[in-house]
Order: structure tokens, then C-alpha cells, then sequence
């Protein structure tokens, strides 16, 4: 087994070339945020204008659970042959930014109302 700091050297050297590899196909995208009451949702564009000018019909994507538009990197860059790809960042997550604090009791409130 590799000393301590063998193995740390090799963690930082795979965690910079995954940086690179994010830093890489982000750099290919367009950086947009849709307004939201308390802040903005962050998303990335691949393979178009957005305007439709690119003839690319769109595709929108959002990750699942805890994450941001990573969880696509594999798949933007060839989805985004054939259409101008969306990668979102759901509210909280990524580069979007926080929802609003939320009560207790406005989540008892919102549940109740899901039984009515």
C-alpha cells in the first residue's frame, strides 16, 4: 500500500484533471440564469444560439438528487450535435442560487393542502 502521502499526491493530481476536464467543456457553453424571486437558476448552453438560428431543436436537461450541470458533462458535448443542449442547476444546487428559507410551518401548511 502506497505511503499517505503517495496516495494524496495522486488524489490531488486525479482532481486536477477532472477540473480541467469540467473547466474544458464548460468553457464550450454559455453561461445564462433565469430570474426567480429570491435569486437566479443557473444554466449552461451547448451546440446553439438559443434563438433557434443554430436549426438545432432544444433538449433541457436537470440533474438529479445533490449536483449541478456536471452530471451531463459526458453527454453534452455529443447531444449538442444535434440539438442545442440546456444543462440546469436547480435551485440550491450548482450555481444557482438558494430558494427562500422555508418554515416549519408553511411546510405543515403545504402538506395539509396536498390531502385536502
Amino acid at each position: 500500500m502506497p505511503a499517505v502521502e503517495e496516495r494524496f499526491i495522486v488524489r490531488d493530481a486525479l482532481t486536477a484533471e477532472a477540473e480541467a476536464a469540467i473547466q474544458r467543456v464548460a468553457d464550450k457553453s454559455e453561461a445564462l440564469t433565469t430570474p426567480l424571486p429570491d435569486g437566479v437558476m443557473a444554466w449552461r448552453r451547448w451546440g446553439g444560439d438559443g434563438g433557434g438560428g443554430s436549426g438545432k431543436p432544444p433538449l433541457f436537461t436537470l440533474h438529479g438528487g445533490y449536483g449541478s450541470w456536471v452530471h451531463w458533462i459526458r453527454n453534452v458535448e455529443a447531444l449538442s450535435e444535434k440539438f442545442t443542449v440546456y444543462a440546469g442547476d436547480i435551485p440550491g444546487l450548482g450555481d444557482s442560487d438558494p430558494p427562500p428559507a422555508v418554515s416549519y410551518t408553511h411546510l405543515r401548511a403545504h402538506e395539509t393542502s396536498l390531502h385536502l
